[in-house]
């Protein structure tokens, strides 16, 4: 069984560098905001392509502004289930069998439970939660 709920993942760049993100993490300790997830990818010399998934998103967008932050906001369906074997196989059937393309996933498995975040186009969305229910 799997159980199925969307998120907001902000998108942003910060400069890449040394210490920058240790700054970026404390300006939010400040700021009392926790995240509930976090991607640092350098993509240049120049920048980073940051994503993250905020506990609270008015909170996170109000820090964005105030920190001059271009966000680029996408909604993700996000996927977990008990790790008893053939789970990723099953989730990729019901998509398959409803006809979505997937644009970006990622997993991760931890203590028995297997999460997964999928990127699709927004109006299939709401089909690709029909399809894994």
């Amino acid at each position: 069984m799997f159980n199925i709920d969307t998120c907001t993942v902000y998108n942003f760049h910060l400069p890449d560098h040394p210490g920058v993100l240790l700054a970026f993490a404390n300006r939010l300790r400040t700021a009392d905001i926790p995240l509930k997830a976090l991607w640092a990818q350098g993509k240049s010399k120049v920048d980073a392509r940051i994503r993250c998934i905020p506990e609270r998103d008015p909170q996170f967008r109000d820090f964005a502004q105030s920190a001059e932050l271009e966000l680029n906001e996408e909604i993700v369906v996000y996927i977990t289930a008990i790790d008893s074997g053939g789970e990723f196989h099953k989730l990729l059937e019901r998509i398959a069998s409803a006809n979505i393309n997937i644009n970006e996933m990622q997993a991760v498995n931890f203590g028995g439970e297997t999460g997964w975040m999928i990127w699709t186009d927004e109006e299939q969305i709401e089909p690709l939660i029909e399809s894994i229910r």
